[in-house]
């Protein structure tokens, strides 16, 4: 038979039959050749090729299916396998067929069996020649048979059990090491040589001979001997067995030992023939083969990796790790299943095309990533490789996988991982190809992943080739050998062409040979933001120090010669207001005034000044400052205001927030010379960690009012500048530059911020933040009526170092009644306290001086006196609040400079323990006042006071 196809002839007039036969055999597995004829000439004709098969139909029309047999049996290829294939064969035209030498017959509604029968009849045909090579080689080896025995080191015999007689070849006795001079030939000498046990298996076969020489057996072996004839190889007549030698001169071997014996007419054996062969080398390679198996087997076992064997649409081997994969407990839960019940169904069509590769190529398919489905029902991901082997003969395919569950869980990792930073990471090939980017590098340069895979990292950070080309390093690699491993800045270009500030790490890694480089990209030019506005932060807290340490020292001397000039007002009161000494005092007191007006904007600004911080409702406070905007920044500007009606309250102090307002809105006024809108709103605002105020204030609940106006804008490059002390784009005299810096100073020391947002010719937007508060919102509960200027008779302790300041506080309280004791430290305070007969009513005491402080002074009276009022004097808040324990909120505090009035009225509030308010209806009471009176627009309560005092009756 051909190693190729089969050859198969059908004989048959019906092409439709035809293509059955072929669709069979394709079922059976065979692959064969076939040519269809239907009548006596092109079946003679067909005769003169080569043939393996003939498939004859049993009715022709033209044609004797007889016939046909009979020319195939005088052809040359007489030996052909002759099946007859029919619709309705009757039983004896069918034995007459298979008499004639038909191999078999088949009925063509029963077809299942025909690749069977055709294997059948193959290899009874093959069968048929191999006994015709063999006895034609016996006959023609004959002649050599001495040599051919000596050089095979096979041995042959044989043995006439009516005469006794036995012969041995001359290669007999070499194969048992027996010396043919001394050793008479029979079975004693044969067994003599044997291993012992394998002496009974010769002895029973000896025994399957006649009666006629059992009575030699029995002299050689015990008749109770009863060996094992279930050991014997029996084919009729013919008996084989392997045997140990084990000869005289030590030597150890095998033999195959074969007889056939040759019974008579009377049934006993005439004659027994036979042939020992040395089989030594035969069973030492198939102990070989046995331990190269038994090691393939424990590797199996072993093996982490699931092996199956698929052989004929079933599994007929696996290994323990694939009854593991596959959820079973016992091999025989596999095996006989169809292979595809252990893979997902969306696979199934994939693997049948692999299977069909392999089986028609023999060649194994490249590993794929397939999902099994375990008996359990869970989905399991594998990788599978197969190849194509032979189980039996039979084309079968082995497979083998790996569980890839914790590659998956490892990737599900990495890729969530990937997808949750906030940085850029790419992964770029040697030639700067970009292989891999995650979502945030999408969101940071506006490309998808899809649109950057295949690019090069060029179209994104140019500049990394930038530099390298300006040193002449050509090739990606050149290119970021230098930065490989450091943190460096680069310029980032987005996909609509807009650029950004980048941070990018390049590390190298190597994969399948190849070099490759990972880089990590951040977006930092909200960072580069932060860094510019906490530079601009650091810069304006340094010259707010600045100015709190210049005004501290003018506070003093303010404080004296505002006192004076306005005690020297009040004594003039008599004179005319042309007169010299009038105008005089009233230039003096003008001058101090306004240099206390920039004393106490440099410490707004500097957040040095004393707050009275309360619940505030910002939308009824911008309500009511709005009807006096209306008169302060002009007819030609409307003014809208926006409230959330659910904003919640803040706690700042108003009259601050009321000056931060008011000094927006008059800017705003400057910027809108021919008029236009200023919008104020309200709302509420969550500040974020990575809110660009983050620095400054932190993060939570914020109130937002936003102050907008539709004037000419401020310019780009003077925007960070616009909070700082002293800085105006106004003409000289127009402006002190003490405006904004002032609410800068106040909206910080509230724990706030403000932010400008500008574009020339577009108008400005301040937007200010106060943290919000769960407080209930401040209820103003004072006397609203008219300040006037207070008197007392008590005994008041004065404390200060500055001596023409202490001459004023005790003229000032003098005049008003009070017996004032004047000391210039805390010692000789209290020394001038334990001289005092009289009881001291009120302690008045300069915060910062030598020796004992303010406090100390404070603490030291309280244990003579417990209860004694205090009031505290200052021009510096921070020394006040931070190192000497006085806070503004819990003490009774005046701040410097301060005028006679102002004095007198605290000393008496603090003597009446009565708090110094402020609320939305004495502004409205002060605002009649100053408008009664002629006093300056945004003057304090005392300012009117002395002003009123100061006109002519």
């Amino acid at each position: 038979m051909n190693s190729g196809p089969l050859q198969v002839l059908i004989v048959e007039d019906s092409p439709a039959d035809a293509k059955l036969l072929e669709c069979e055999l394709r079922k059976g597995g065979m692959e064969f050749n076939a040519v269809r004829v239907d009548t006596e000439p092109d079946f003679i004709t067909a005769l003169n090729h080569e043939w393996d098969i003939v498939l004859c139909d049993w009715q022709l029309p033209q044609f004797d299916c007889q016939r046909a047999l009979n020319l195939l049996q005088s052809s040359v290829q007489n030996d052909v396998p002759f099946i007859v294939v029919s619709g309705s064969i009757g039983q004896d035209d069918a034995v007459t067929m298979m008499k004639s030498g038909a191999a078999d017959y088949l009925l063509k509604d029963r077809l299942g069996r025909l690749a069977a029968a055709v294997r059948q009849a193959l290899d009874k045909r093959q069968a048929g020649r191999a006994v015709i090579r063999a006895t034609e080689a016996l006959r023609l080896s004959e002649a050599r048979l001495a040599e051919a025995q000596r050089m095979a080191r096979l041995g042959s015999w044989g043995w006439e059990p009516v005469s006794g007689r036995v012969w041995w070849s001359e290669a007999m006795f070499w194969l048992l090491g027996l010396d043919r001079a001394t050793t008479t030939p029979g079975l004693a000498a044969f067994l003599s040589v044997l291993h012992p046990d394998d002496r009974p298996i010769a002895i029973a076969r000896a025994q399957k001979v006649e009666a006629s020489w059992r009575s030699y057996v029995d002299a050689i072996a015990p008749s109770s001997a009863q060996p094992s004839t279930d050991m014997l190889v029996a084919d009729d007549d013919v008996f084989a067995h392997d045997f140990r030698v084990l000869r005289p001169d030590g030597i150890q071997m095998w033999i195959h030992s074969r007889a056939r014996v040759t019974l008579g007419s009377m049934g006993r054996a005439v004659y027994v023939e036979g042939t020992d062969i040395d089989i030594t080398e035969r069973k030492r390679n198939e102990e070989i083969i046995k331990a190269s198996e038994e090691r393939h087997r424990r590797l199996m076992d072993v093996l982490p990796d699931a092996v199956f064997v698929n052989s004929g649409g079933k599994i007929v081997f696996c290994n323990p790790s694939c009854v593991r994969l596959f959820g079973a407990e016992q091999p025989a839960e596999i095996l006989g299943r169809c292979p595809f019940e252990f893979f997902h169904p969306d696979y199934h069509s994939l693997i049948q095309h692999r299977i069909a590769t392999m089986l028609g190529k023999s060649e194994s398919v490249p590993g794929i990533d397939e999902k099994i489905v375990r008996i359990d029902g869970r989905t399991v991901p594998v990788y599978v490789v197969a190849t194509p082997i032979k189980d039996n003969g039979v084309n079968a395919v082995l497979v083998v996988l790996t569980d890839l569950t914790e590659r998956e869980r490892t990737l599900t990792l990495l890729r969530s991982v990937l997808d949750s930073v906030t940085d850029g990471i790419l992964t770029v090939n040697d030639s700067g190809v970009i292989q891999s980017a995650n979502p945030a590098t999408e969101k940071i340069f506006g490309y998808t992943q899809h649109e950057l895979m295949g690019q090069s990292l060029n179209i994104i950070v140019p500049s990394v080739f930038e530099r390298a080309d300006e040193q002449g390093v050509p090739g990606f690699s050149g290119h970021v050998a230098p930065i490989v491993g450091v943190r460096g800045e680069f310029t980032g270009r987005r996909a609509d062409g807009s650029t950004i500030p980048l941070e990018m790490t390049i590390a190298e890694f190597e994969l399948d040979t190849e070099r490759r480089f990972t880089a990590v990209v951040r977006d930092i030019a909200a960072r580069k933001l932060l860094e510019e506005q906490f530079i601009q932060a650091q810069k304006m807290e340094a010259v707010g120090l600045l100015a709190g340490g210049v005004a501290h020292d003018f506070n003093n001397l303010l404080t004296v010669i505002c006192g004076y000039a306005e005690m020297l007002r009040l004594n003039l009161t008599g004179l005319s207001g042309d007169h010299a000494l009038v105008q005089y005092a009233s230039s003096i007191h003008e001058a101090g005034e306004r240099a206390s007006g920039l004393t106490s904007q440099l410490l707004a600004f500097s957040r040095k000044t004393i707050l009275s911080p309360r619940v505030l409702d910002l939308n009824n406070l911008i309500e009511h400052l709005g009807k006096m905007l209306h008169r302060l920044i002009g007819e030609d500007i409307t003014i809208s205001l926006i409230f959330d009606s659910n904003l919640r309250p803040v706690k700042a102090d108003p009259g601050q927030l009321e000056q931060v307002l008011i000094n927006l809105a008059v800017n705003a006024r400057d910027a809108m010379p021919c008029g236009g809108r200023l919008t104020i709103e309200t709302s509420e605002f969550v500040l974020g960690e990575n809110d660009l105020h983050a620095h400054v204030v932190k993060p939570g609940r914020y109130a937002r009012i936003r102050i907008t106006d539709t004037g000419t804008g401020i310019p780009k490059n003077i925007q960070a500048r616009v909070f700082e002390p002293f800085f105006t784009t106004k003409a000289v005299g127009k402006g002190t530059g003490l405006g904004l810096a002032t609410a800068y100073g106040i909206l910080r020391q509230a724990g706030g911020s403000i932010h400008v947002e500008s574009e020339p010719g577009s108008g400005t937007a301040f937007t200010i933040l106060l943290p919000t508060v769960l407080e209930e919102r401040f209820k103003d509960t004072r006397d609203l009526t008219h300040p006037i200027a207070p008197r007392g008779s008590e005994t008041i302790l004065v404390v200060e170092d500055e001596p023409a300041l202490s001459r004023l506080v005790q003229f000032v309280l003098e005049s008003q009644g009070y017996k004032v004791i004047s000391t210039s430290s805390g010692s000789e305070a209290l020394a001038a306290a334990n001289s005092q007969k009289e009881r001291i009513d009120l302690l008045l005491t300069d915060v910062v001086m030598p020796g004992m402080s303010g406090c100390e002074v404070a603490d030291a009276f309280r244990k003579l006196w417990p209860g004694l009022k205090v009031l505290y004097a200052s021009g510096y808040t921070t020394d006040t609040v931070i190192r000497y324990g006085i806070e503004a909120q819990e003490s009774v505090f005046i701040e410097k400079p301060f005028t006679p009035l102002a004095l007198a009225r605290k000393v008496r509030q603090t003597l009446d323990d009565h708090n110094e308010t402020k609320s939305d209806d004495a502004m409205k009471i002060a605002e009649a006042v100053r408008l009664q009176f002629g006093a300056p627009v945004g003057a304090t309560g005392e300012e009117i006071e002395l002003h009123q005092t100061a006109k002519p009756n």
